[in-house]
C-alpha cells in the first residue's frame, strides 16, 4: 500500500474512534475491507444559517484506479436523520446529491458533503454518505451536533454618568446588555434586572402640599420637592425574537453635592438565557458631581474626563483647524484599556453618523449605525475606513485623518492625547451664523460604552480672508 493511503487509514480509524462509530463501520473480514471503499465518519458542529462544506476521509483497495470515478450519494441517516433538499432554507439539514461524479485527489483523500446550518434548537441528527465504484459501496456517516442551546449573556456595561445642579432633572444612567447569539426558536429573551445601593440613595420627585404661612400669606400649594440620588429599579429587560442586545435605563436625580456616589444594578436569572457559571451578573453607574457653572472648559466624558485646551472662540470656515483634547481614564486605568473613540458633529445633516477611532489600527472612519443596534448603541455600526488623504465628511464638517493622531503618554498612563485636524464648509451670504457641536464616547475592551458628551461648541463664522 502506497504512503497516502497508509495516512488516510490511520486518519480514518482516528476518526471513527473519536465519533464512536467504528464498530457499526469496519466489517471483521480483513479480506472483504480491502476489497471494499473505506469512508469515515465525523462530528460536526451544525454553525448557524448558511451552507458549508466538511469533508470525509476515504480510501480506495489497493486493486482500483486512484483516479476511478465514483458516484457520491448524501441520504438521510439512522434516527434522529437528518432532512435533505436542494437548498439550504429552513428544516433542510444537508443538500441532498444522488449518483454524483466525483473523483479522490490523492493528496487529500476526503469526500465532502454540504451541510446547513441555523438557528432552531434540535436534536442531533445523521447523514448517511455513499461512494459506489461498480458493485463496491462504502458508507459513511456525518452527525450534525446542534449548537442552536440558549444563549450566554456577554457583557453588562459600566457607566458613569454627570448630574444635573438641578434636583428636579433627570439624567439618563443606560446600561448595555450583549447575549452570545440570538434565542432560537424566535424566543423573546427576558432578563430581570434590579438596582442596588452604594454609596448613592435611592430617592425621587414628589409634590406635596405647601401651607400658607407669613410671610407668604394666601400663596398656599403644591410644591415639587426631590430626595436621593436615583431613582430605584425593579424590572425585566425584554429583547425581541432575533435580537443579540439591549438597554435599560436608572434616572440619575439632580444635586448641587460636589460629592460623587454610585449604585449596583444586579440581574437575576433571565428566560431563555444564561448568565453563566456564576449565575449572576452585576455593574455599577459611578455618579459624578454636577458641572461648575463658572467653567466651560472641563465635561465630563465617559471612562474619564475630557479637557478642550485649544479651539478659538471662533472657528473660520474652510481653513483647517485643530482640536486639542487631553482625556483620562478612570480608576487609574492605562489609556489603552480604550478600544475606539468616537466623535460625532450634534447636526441635522450629519443623519446620526460618526466618526471612529480604532485604537489596534490607529485608523480613522466614517461609521452609520445599524438596524439591530438601538437608539443608544453603537457595537454593530458600518464603518468605512479613510482611504489616502480624502477627508471624511460630515454634515458641514470635515476630518483630515492623515493630519489627526490619537495617542497615549506613555504605555501604562492613564493619560492620552487627542489631536483633531477639522475643516467646514463655507456659509453664503444670506444664511445665519452656524453653531459647531461636537460630542465624544469612549468604548472599552469588554464591549462597553459611554454616551456621548460635548467636547466643542462654538460658531463658525465666514472666512473673509478667503475670498
Amino acid at each position: 500500500m502506497s504512503r497516502p493511503l497508509r495516512s488516510a487509514h490511520a486518519l480514518n480509524a482516528t476518526l471513527l474512534a473519536w465519533v464512536g462509530l467504528a464498530g457499526s463501520l469496519v466489517g471483521a473480514d480483513a479480506a472483504w475491507a480491502q476489497a471494499s471503499i473505506q469512508i469515515g465518519s465525523i462530528r460536526e458542529l451544525e454553525g448557524h444559517s448558511g451552507q458549508r462544506e466538511v469533508w470525509l476521509p476515504i480510501s480506495l483497495p489497493p486493486d482500483m484506479n486512484p483516479q476511478s470515478q465514483l458516484l457520491i450519494s448524501t441520504r438521510p441517516g439512522r434516527a434522529p436523520a437528518a432532512t435533505g433538499g436542494a437548498s439550504c432554507e429552513a428544516g433542510v439539514d444537508f443538500i441532498a446529491v444522488e449518483d454524483r461524479p466525483f473523483r479522490i485527489n490523492p493528496n487529500y483523500p476526503f469526500v465532502p458533503v454540504t451541510i446547513c446550518g441555523d438557528t432552531v434548537d434540535e436534536s442531533n441528527k445523521y447523514v448517511q454518505v455513499l461512494a459506489k465504484h461498480g458493485t463496491r459501496v462504502g458508507q459513511g456517516e456525518v452527525l450534525i451536533a446542534d449548537d442552536d442551546g440558549v444563549p450566554r449573556l456577554l457583557s453588562l456595561s459600566r457607566v458613569r454618568v454627570q448630574r444635573s445642579p438641578f434636583p428636579f432633572i433627570r439624567t439618563p444612567a443606560t446600561f448595555e446588555v450583549r447575549l452570545s447569539h440570538a434565542a432560537p426558536n424566535g424566543a423573546e429573551v427576558q432578563i430581570p434586572y434590579f438596582t442596588e445601593n452604594g454609596s448613592a440613595v435611592p430617592g425621587g420627585c414628589r409634590f406635596e402640599y405647601q401651607p400658607s404661612t407669613p410671610p407668604l400669606q394666601g400663596q398656599a400649594g403644591f410644591v415639587l420637592k426631590c430626595t436621593g440620588d436615583y431613582e430605584a429599579r425593579d424590572d425585566v429587560l425584554r429583547l425581541p425574537a432575533g435580537a443579540t442586545q439591549g438597554s435599560f435605563t436608572i434616572q440619575v436625580l439632580g444635586s448641587k453635592s460636589p460629592q460623587s456616589s454610585w449604585f449596583g444594578v444586579r440581574l437575576r436569572q433571565p428566560v431563555n438565557a444564561q448568565l453563566g457559571l456564576a449565575n449572576t451578573w452585576s455593574s455599577i453607574a459611578d455618579i459624578e458631581p454636577a458641572a461648575s457653572s463658572t467653567s466651560s472648559q472641563t465635561d465630563v466624558a465617559p471612562f474619564g474626563r475630557t479637557t478642550v485646551i485649544a479651539p478659538a472662540d471662533k472657528l473660520p470656515s474652510e481653513r483647517l483647524s485643530v482640536l486639542s483634547l487631553e482625556w483620562q481614564a478612570p480608576d487609574g486605568q492605562p489609556w489603552n484599556t480604550v478600544e475606539q473613540l468616537d466623535l460625532r458633529l450634534s447636526e441635522p445633516a450629519a443623519a446620526g453618523a460618526w466618526w471612529r477611532w480604532e485604537r489596534r489600527t490607529g485608523q480613522f472612519s466614517l461609521c452609520q449605525p445599524t438596524y439591530s443596534d438601538g437608539p443608544a448603541s453603537r457595537l454593530n455600526a458600518r464603518c468605512q475606513v479613510a482611504g489616502g488623504a480624502e477627508p471624511l465628511a460630515l454634515g458641514s464638517a470635515r476630518l483630515h485623518p492623515k493630519l489627526s493622531r490619537i495617542q497615549g503618554s506613555a504605555p501604562e498612563s492613564s493619560r492620552m492625547t487627542v489631536h483633531l485636524t477639522l475643516s467646514f464648509e463655507a456659509q453664503g451670504d444670506n444664511k445665519p451664523g452656524r453653531r459647531a457641536l461636537l460630542e465624544l464616547a469612549a468604548t472599552d475592551r469588554f464591549g462597553n460604552q459611554g454616551g456621548f458628551t460635548p467636547v466643542l461648541d462654538t460658531s463658525i463664522e465666514a472666512d473673509i480672508a478667503a475670498r
